[in-house]
Parts: structure tokens; C-alpha cells; sequence
């Protein structure tokens, strides 16, 4: 089994990997944090294609920009559009609010994921009866001890990788 490539998309300009920014991992949080814990690839909302998803194993999907109408139907085109073995993870973050109002949009594009991280916790059960995906809580922005030996918060941490092998036993595998 080798380490699961993975792709983390998120609302801040570019495209970079864990190794060209591993000076900055023990500062990063959000969503920068959660490539320098699977030491993956970050590439922004905007420029994304389904031909840069469909070179991971895992893709973990902020889906901060979920109240954009066209954003949304990004995320449902590129997750349902993805090969079948690319496991799509969509990170929710913050109250909720946006993701708890009926909308069909938001109902495909969380329809389309593997798994719905759900970092608030409290949420978890709303969330799961706005869609069929499963909906978990794999603890928010904790980054892996041995990723980042000089993280500051190393009590705090679990390993990222390891957390989604239990709702993914055959990541990595392929």
C-alpha cells in the first residue's frame, strides 16, 4: 500500500504541493493545513479541471463557496464526472447555514461525495438529511505528528490519512 496521492481544493489563488511550501507547514491552517497533512497538492476552485482531479487517489474538496450557484455546480460536475476509483471528500466548514438550506444544487454536489467532513461536529445529523452521502466528523483541521514534527499544537493532532482509511480501507491501493 503507498501513501494516497491527494488533491485539496480550496478558495486561495494557485497551485502548489506540500514540498515546495514545507518551510511554511508549521503556520499553515484551514484548508493549507490539510495538504501539508496528506502531503498533497493544492490547486484553487477557479482553475481545477476534472483532468487534475482524476490524477489522485482522494480529492478533499473545500466547499467554502457553496452559496455560489456557479461554484457548486463545479464541485457536482467535477465529482461526478470523476474516475471511479478517485475518492471525493467534501469539507464543510463554518455554521452551516448555507449547506442546511434546500437547495438542489448543494443537494447534487454533496450527493456526488464519497464522504461529507462535516468539521462541526454539531452538525453532522442536519447535514446528513440533506444528503445521501455519508456524513462524518473527522475532527477539522488536524494535521498528522510525523507530517509535521515542528507543528506547534502536536497534542491536538490526529493523522488525517489514517482517519479516512477507515471510511476509505482501499485508498492507496490502486
Amino acid at each position: 500500500m503507498h501513501q494516497p496521492r491527494v488533491l485539496v481544493i480550496g478558495g486561495n489563488p494557485g497551485r502548489w504541493n506540500a514540498r515546495e511550501r514545507a518551510q511554511l507547514a508549521p503556520y499553515a491552517t484551514g484548508i493549507e493545513a490539510w495538504v501539508h497533512a496528506t502531503q498533497g497538492v493544492y490547486i484553487d476552485h477557479t482553475s481545477v479541471s476534472l483532468r487534475d482531479v482524476n490524477q489522485f487517489d482522494i480529492v478533499i474538496c473545500n466547499t467554502n463557496q457553496i452559496s455560489s450557484s456557479s461554484a457548486v455546480e463545479k464541485y457536482a460536475r467535477l465529482a461526478e464526472n470523476r474516475r471511479d476509483s478517485v475518492l471525493w471528500v467534501s469539507l464543510l466548514e463554518g455554521d452551516m447555514r448555507h449547506y442546511m438550506r434546500p437547495s438542489p444544487f448543494v443537494r447534487r454536489a454533496l450527493d456526488a461525495s464519497t464522504l461529507v467532513n462535516c468539521i462541526n461536529h454539531n452538525a453532522t445529523e442536519s447535514i446528513q438529511q440533506t444528503t445521501s452521502a455519508r456524513v462524518a466528523y473527522i475532527g477539522g483541521y488536524r494535521i498528522p505528528c510525523q507530517a509535521l514534527p515542528h507543528w506547534p499544537h502536536r497534542c491536538q493532532i490526529e493523522n488525517v490519512v489514517y482517519s479516512f482509511a477507515g471510511f476509505f480501507p482501499n485508498a492507496g491501493t490502486t
